[in-house]
């Protein structure tokens, strides 16, 4: 796969009309260069500011990343990465505790690597999107190391302070690991459009155990896919 793409390439990406990628390049409002008069575009640097796009995105935007048939979010889980009690204090202890879990479940061949790679990505922009809420994520998704999609969750009590851009401690997180760039934007838009849910994340800050967690987010979803418009803010 190509670092370097063309506009009709980003179109596809981002699943939006041609026309419109070159209206964002001649706009500066996404990163493009000129070559040979013809704009070009860094497939990493694209899907970085993709991922700042996301939490400003209309649902109807996100469903189109999303797309029919991919993997859930409930795909990506298992009780045993799942930590409601986390003890970290600060945000690169965050991190190892998180991935300690990855750790202790033998997904990870290089756990210091692994660390590096999401210790990048907060130095380019926090994860945490507001709201006491955060995605880390490597800063290549494509070179995530557990070779499937997973996502972590950890739960903080006294909240961690993570650079989140509203200034507030932030006691959710989800780390995710996916295998490709196109898994791991599909299952970031899936995260951000489930947690829109006022509802579903006052779930998650009061479950009792990571079954709990599964069981709050698959209903969540299934509300999602019968209505995928909708956004729940009770």
């Amino acid at each position: 796969m190509s670092e370097i793409m063309t506009a009709k390439e980003v179109a596809e990406h981002l699943r939006l009309n041609e026309r419109t990628v070159l209206r964002l390049a001649q706009n500066g409002k996404i990163p493009a260069a000129k070559i040979a008069r013809r704009w070009r575009f860094q497939r990493s640097t694209v899907n970085q500011w993709l991922e700042t796009q996301m939490h400003g995105m209309r649902t109807e935007e996100l469903n189109g990343l999303i797309e029919h048939g991919p993997l859930t979010i409930l795909d990506t889980l298992r009780p045993e990465l799942i930590s409601l009690e986390l003890s970290a204090e600060n945000k690169s202890d965050v991190l190892k505790e998180l991935g300690g879990l990855l750790v202790r479940q033998n997904e990870l061949d290089s756990p210091d690597q692994f660390l590096i790679s999401l210790l990048r990505r907060e130095e380019m922009m926090t994860t945490a999107i507001g709201d006491g809420i955060a995605i880390p994520h490597p800063r290549q998704p494509e070179t995530t190391l557990p070779r499937k999609a997973l996502t972590v969750v950890g739960r903080s009590s006294q909240g961690v302070d993570f650079g989140s851009l509203d200034g507030q401690p932030t006691h959710l997180f989800f780390l995710l690991c996916a295998p490709s760039d196109k898994i791991h934007l599909q299952l970031m838009a899936r995260l951000t459009r489930l947690l829109r849910s006022n509802k579903c994340v006052r779930a998650l800050l009061a479950a009792t155990d990571p079954e709990s967690v599964i069981n709050i987010i698959s209903s969540e979803e299934e509300s999602l896919i019968g209505n995928p418009s909708s956004v729940t803010s009770l």
